[in-house]
């Protein structure tokens, strides 16, 4: 499959302020445009049976737009999900993602099972706890809390980041450095044909993979360093998100969105 024939919609966005803190920021024309076209009108993906691939064209994370983000993710898995898990909040997403780490405040306990009294703050939590039981994400007890198996709740398998430059340079690798927080792999594009040994040693030391496209073909210069999912809550929003294209189901006060 080519990434440009898996293009999310910009207008699939949910509406600001529910559910994962994601959205589209407006395509600027230009060089940089340009390569990214082109890299997507050539880029083709292996798409396992049971498998779909959602490619996103700078979706807003937190503070940052990368330029490219393709997910590979588990329809069957996600199509299992309540309709309940439409009305999670960011903060809710935050919290489930710490629960899977089992490391909040670095004592969990050997069976997976969180103290509540551990858990911070109680300003917020009895909600949060409530929203995600309801999504059917954790096992709650009196006094302790645990996350679901992350096989049946994480849908998505593979998370690409790609950030574009017409040059490759130091300010490039570290945009795409900082996209190795969400992404299970990073990679930077450019128009070049071979890299320079200073730049392949640099993109190793930041777990990116370089890419070079010109004249329609794009050749892979160093692969990126695979890491493991979910690497953060921001992963977890791409889950939640490829889910609600599928499902169609709208956070809470927001409109319905068709799937893709």
């Amino acid at each position: 499959m080519r990434w440009a024939d898996a293009v999310v919609a910009p207008d699939s966005a949910p509406p600001p302020g529910k559910g994962p803190n994601l959205r589209f920021r407006s395509p600027t024309r230009g060089p940089e445009r340009a390569l990214i076209e082109g890299f997507l009108g050539t880029q083709v993906v292996q798409v396992p049976p049971g498998r779909e691939v959602s490619v996103f064209i700078e979706p807003g994370v937190e503070l940052s737009y990368p330029d490219v983000v393709a997910v590979l993710w588990r329809p069957a898995t996600a199509s299992a999900w309540p309709a309940e898990r439409a009305a999670l909040t960011r903060g809710d997403i935050h919290l489930l993602a710490l629960l899977t780490t089992h490391s909040w405040n670095g004592h969990p306990s050997k069976s997976g099972w969180f103290e509540l009294t551990d858990l911070g703050p109680r300003r917020g939590l009895a909600g949060s706890l409530d929203r995600l039981e309801a999504a059917g994400l954790l096992l709650r007890g009196s006094r302790k809390v645990r996350a679901r198996a992350i096989r049946d709740i994480f849908a998505v398998e593979r998370i690409i980041a790609v950030e574009a430059k017409t040059s490759m340079t130091e300010h490039l690798l570290r945009q795409a450095h900082v996209n190795t927080w969400f992404a299970s792999e990073s990679y930077a594009l450019a128009p070049i044909r071979r890299a320079q040994p200073s730049t392949l040693t640099s993109a190793a030391g930041k777990d990116v993979g370089l890419l070079g496209h010109v004249e329609d073909e794009t050749r892979m210069l160093r692969p990126a360093t695979k890491l493991p999912m979910p690497g953060s809550d921001h992963s977890w929003a791409f889950n939640e998100w490829v889910w609600r294209l599928q499902s169609g189901e709208k956070p809470v006060g927001g409109s319905e969105r068709k799937p893709r």
